[in-house]
């Protein structure tokens, strides 16, 4: 029997065959069900195993059509991909080499995705090193991270924004303007860039506006 063949015979007799760490499976249900198949499951384990193992991405192929490139979130198995295509002609594990991008890491790329790691509060320092490494060296990690921070922070155009670490008003981590009941209310996030009422020209902004005059909409806005 194929692995998919036992695991709906196994489906079909109300029995589980799961996949557990370390390469395992275990078959729980009825014992004159298990006692039946269990022959089977050790004979074709390693196909079983491969079966059950999640995966990512996929490569789906049919008869007559190009196969398609399918991402799974979260990972899927093949035989749960053989439910949702059962006209699958194939199915195979698809993990393509990562691409190296095309140029390095911009200083404003660099600070969208520090300032989205401060936006979802992660300071833990290996981690935020690993993902500005991956951005770094694999192109798709770089294109996911700054996706994420650009639905994230709405930063479509960051051209006239400022950092709060740019800003005349940030004094030891604190925001001045906030202290003396200025606008801004949330906490400070030093390489987050934005639009903020607040904002006071630091000694290298050759824009000398104060923030009510570089962005007179924000009032209107606040009503």
């Amino acid at each position: 029997m194929t692995a998919p063949a036992i695991l709906a015979a196994a489906r079909a007799q109300g029995v589980s065959v799961t996949l557990v760490p370390g390469g395992t499976l275990a078959v729980r249900g009825p014992a004159e069900a298990r006692g039946r198949l269990l022959p089977a499951i050790r004979e074709s384990k390693p196909a079983l195993i491969e079966a059950l193992t999640p995966h990512r991405r996929w490569l789906v192929h049919f008869p007559d059509v190009a196969p398609i490139d399918l991402v799974c979130c979260p990972p899927a198995t093949r035989s749960e991909l053989l439910e949702q295509y059962p006209s699958a002609a194939r199915l195979e594990p698809y993990d393509p080499p990562p691409r190296a991008p095309n140029a390095p890491l911009s200083d404003a790329e660099g600070a969208k995705v520090r300032a989205w790691l401060d936006s979802i509060g992660e300071d833990d320092p290996e981690i935020r090193d690993e993902v500005l490494d991956r951005c770094e060296t694999v192109r798709e990690a770089r294109d996911y991270f700054l996706g994420l921070a650009g639905e994230a922070l709405g930063a479509d155009n960051w051209d006239d924004q400022r950092t709060c670490g740019e800003c005349a008003n940030l004094i030891a981590g604190q925001c001045r303007a906030a202290r003396w009941g200025g606008p801004l209310s949330q906490r400070p996030i030093r390489d987050l860039p934005r639009r903020c009422e607040g904002y006071a020209p630091g000694a290298d902004d050759s824009d000398r506006r104060h923030g009510r005059e570089r962005w007179p909409g924000l009032s209107s806005e606040r009503g």
